[in-house]
């Protein structure tokens, strides 16, 4: 294998800083947090965390963990506003996405043997992909999910090496921690601890100290973490208590198990393809690695890759039982959370077509493409996705973060042109790898920068572009004293359409709390001004209007007899 050309290292540095530029520009002038209220929660929990006193989210059923709150609590120390919390967290994101980078270099170098240029090469390639560097505009877990993933197998590939009781710490403390991040990987847990176990019992002499070391650290980490999480939820997340048991009932239903699989099959369909069937390429590269060593009865060497393949199914199979119900088209394809398994996929599939190029294993798996296209037209009685995009039904892109592209020039997209598209892109990057592997890899980095800087400056950026045509925010302000707006309650109407706007409200007049009430119910006395729609005040008297919203036909209304809310 020859080294890639001098001119590949300037390529590598030139990428990562033309990605590095678009993302930090697009973090001053994103309007503020996209998803809700994903973002909106771990900003809360960050400030709960530094010892800020913030208001419950009533109604959120979503429960929004203590691992990534860490990173957003750390913005919460930068200063007082929730806004300069949200683009320090953003930044914080972006050193998670170099850091991923450094993880699968050291994993490509280490265990695979790729020489550093390449490594540099394949590492920067798939860092500056959207399913990686994208999400880091998003104040939420997923850029520090891939990295931890990228981490974990790193460790586990350390650990079959060499079982020190170092790397058995480090190793139990990652995948103790994994679970805290994002509920999605709560298998991924046990499925460490076995590795571990298989691990220490296959080496010669076994080692007991390091696994006893290991899965101690595992036991005080978890256990520490969990009581932060119940910290978090006791005060934010009430109504979140007996999700894991409605997890568990839908696992157990058999009359559920087709949704599930539909949805297993259509977060494989998103993984394989989006990555231009190069996912496919790691799962059959690590597959054919664990059928050699079996046969060689070499037990340890094969447990690595036997965790990777396990890692990818444990990660589609819980949140596929999440997303068992489709209520928005993204769901069909969801991306969010199997994208966190591609980068190593992806470095692992690089790593061998580099060292012995296996374009049948690449073809084979746009086959699979194909088959699996086939099978969701056949599991949605035709091409549910077009359809649904097609009747304009809201489409989260965030979830499905490589498509968001393909949304607005092949409208309404669907799974036969979503397939088309990407086995076309795939077949031109094989026939260049044919003729040089850096400049397919150099090709690859391009799409890969080109669908980032779409994403940040065409999806991201304009996403709440409306909070700049929103006028409420300074009026409250504007009603209430600077040094007594951390003690104030604005309600907003659950009942009405206002409801919409709470997750935007409580970003811009933060510390001020924006708190949703049930229409029906008595404004609790505390609250002097309400957000509600014009025909519709609190009370049939009693009430003034103090300000409007022209973009979205919205009103304030405050107490008779008050001047402050």
């Amino acid at each position: 294998m020859n080294e890639p050309p001098r001119w590949a290292q300037w390529y590598v540095v030139a990428l990562s800083t033309i990605t590095s530029i678009v993302l930090a520009v697009s973090i001053f002038f994103i309007h503020g947090p996209s998803t809700r209220p994903d973002e909106l929660g771990y900003l809360l929990n960050g400030r709960v965390l530094t010892g800020l006193k913030e208001t419950p989210l009533p109604g959120v059923r979503g429960f929004y963990q203590a691992g990534y709150s860490l990173v957003t609590a750390v913005g919460a120390l930068f200063g007082a506003s929730i806004d300069v919390q949200f683009r320090v967290s953003l930044f914080l994101n972006m050193f998670f996405v170099l850091l991923t980078g450094l993880a699968l270099y050291a994993l490509l170098t280490q265990h695979f043997s790729i020489s550093a240029r390449w490594a540099a090469l394949v590492a920067a390639t798939i860092s500056v992909a959207p399913s990686v560097a994208a999400y880091s505009l998003f104040a939420y877990a997923e850029s520090l999910s891939r990295l931890l993933i990228a981490v974990v197998v790193l460790l586990v590939f350390e650990l079959a090496a060499s079982p020190t009781v170092s790397k058995m710490i480090a190793t139990g403390a990652v995948a103790a921690f994994l679970p805290v991040v994002h509920g999605r990987f709560v298998l991924l847990l046990p499925l460490t601890v076995l590795a571990m176990i298989g691990i220490a019992l296959f080496t010669q002499p076994r080692r007991y100290h390091a696994l006893v070391a290991g899965l101690s650290t595992c036991v005080v980490v978890y256990l520490t973490f969990d009581q932060l999480n119940m910290y978090l939820r006791n005060e934010l997340y009430v109504a979140s208590v007996g999700k894991e048991d409605r997890m568990l009932e839908r696992m157990t239903t058999l009359s559920e198990w087709p949704s599930i699989l539909r949805s297993a099959v259509g977060q494989t369909w998103y993984l394989i393809s989006t990555s231009f069937g190069l996912a496919f390429v790691g799962l059959a590269v690590l597959s054919l690695a664990v059928w050699q060593h079996f046969s060689k009865r070499s037990w340890r060497e094969a447990l690595p890759a036997v965790y990777v393949i396990g890692l990818v199914g444990a990660v589609t199979l819980t949140s596929s039982v999440q997303l068992a119900h489709v209520v928005r088209p993204d769901h069909l394809i969801y991306g969010r959370y199997v994208e966190a398994v591609s980068p190593v996929l992806v470095a692992i599939a690089c790593a061998a077509l580099l060292t012995s190029f296996r374009w049948k294993l690449w073809v084979l798996g746009l086959a699979v493409v194909v088959a699996l296209t086939g099978i969701l037209l056949i599991a949605t009685d035709g091409d549910r996705l077009r359809e649904m995009i097609a009747a304009n039904r809201y489409f989260s892109p965030p979830n499905a973060i490589a498509l968001d592209w393909t949304r607005e020039r092949f409208a309404p997209i669907g799974y036969v042109v979503l397939a088309v598209i990407f086995i076309a892109i795939a077949i031109g990057i094989i026939l260049l790898w044919q003729r040089s592997a850096t400049n397919a890899l150099v090709c690859l980095g391009c799409i890969g920068v080109l669908a980032t800087m779409y994403t940040a400056t065409q999806t991201v950026i304009p996403y709440n572009e409306i909070r700049d045509e929103l006028t409420l925010d300074n009026r409250i302000k504007d009603l209430t004293e600077e040094n007594k707006r951390s003690d104030t309650h604005v309600a907003i109407n659950f009942n009405t359409r206002a409801a919409n706007a709470f997750v935007h409200y409580r970003y811009l007049v933060h510390p001020i709390q924006v708190v949703l009430i049930n229409q029906s119910n008595v404004v609790p006395a505390n609250v002097n001004c309400v957000i509600s729609i014009n025909s519709e005040p609190p009370a049939a008297t009693g009430w003034t209007q103090r300000g409007d919203e022209p973009a979205l036909d919205l009103t304030l209304w405050m107490r008779q007899g008050q001047d402050s809310c």
